[in-house]
Formats: C-alpha cells, structure tokens, sequence
C-alpha cells in the first residue's frame, strides 16, 4: 500500500487536482471541494481509507463542477432567493451523486476498500440539512419536502 503523501501526488496528477491537509472551517467536515480552484481540502490525520475515501468523494464535486453536473450546487454561493433555492433542491442529490463517484473510482485506487455511502445514512443526513443546507434556505415564504 502507498504512503498518503504518495497517494495525494498520484491523485492530484490523475485528476489534475491540488489537495491541501487542512482542518475545513466546517468542524463536522472531513474535507471540501473548491470547484473554481481545482482544490481538495482534506482533515489532517484521518487514516489511509478515510483519506483516500473523502478525496475521491470531494473530487466528485470538481467532476460536476467540471461537467456541470448539478451546476445550482457547485457554483459560488449566491443571496437571490432562486439560486440558494435550488442550492437547497439539489444539495442532497449532489452529495449523493459525489458518493457514487467516489465509490465506482475507489475501485480504480484500491478494489478491496468498500465505499460507505454517508449521504444514505439518515443521522448524518439530518445534520447536513441543519447545518449546512438551512443557510440557502433564504428567510421567504416558500417551502420545501424533501424525500
């Protein structure tokens, strides 16, 4: 098996991707994509599957972003009540999406790891809708169920 350090060379060449050992701002945060920049930013001292997993699922979001895939979602972050509207209608099908990219390219880096899908699990779910979703939900009148 590669050291981190050799894994994050070989995945930055292969997906032309710069990946940064950072804390996110985000405390429940394992990492995030900037889409504009082509940049991963991953938690520090996560293990090696935890590392490779993570990186795989935000490098996902740089393939929609890329491929303008769920576009609402991976653009700047907006104020106009549409735009964080739909930022709100597709968030959770974009992570969801960026799963199953992680889990069909982890194969190509590692065919024995198993990909855990967190964006089916419900608790975590919940939270991503409280904390991370609720900000594009602008203070008007419309409302949303989401299945």
């Amino acid at each position: 098996m590669k050291d981190i350090d050799q894994l994050i060379k070989d995945i930055e060449s292969y997906y032309n991707v710069k990946i940064e050992l950072n804390d996110p701002v985000l405390m429940w945060s394992r990492g995030y994509a900037r889409c504009v920049d082509n940049i991963v930013v991953i938690k520090n001292n996560l293990s090696y599957s935890m590392t490779l997993k993570v990186i795989l699922h935000e490098v996902g979001h740089i393939h929609c972003y890329r491929n303008k895939i769920y576009k609402n979602y991976h653009t700047f972050n907006s104020t106009d009540e549409y735009t964080s509207r739909l930022k709100y209608l597709t968030g959770l099908r974009a992570e969801r999406y960026c799963d199953r990219f992680a889990s069909h390219e982890l194969k190509k880096w590692n065919y024995r790891m198993k990909y855990h899908f967190p964006y089916s699990d419900k608790i975590l779910v919940e939270g991503y809708r409280t904390h991370y979703l609720s900000m594009f939900k602008t203070a008007t009148t419309w409302q949303i169920k989401l299945k």
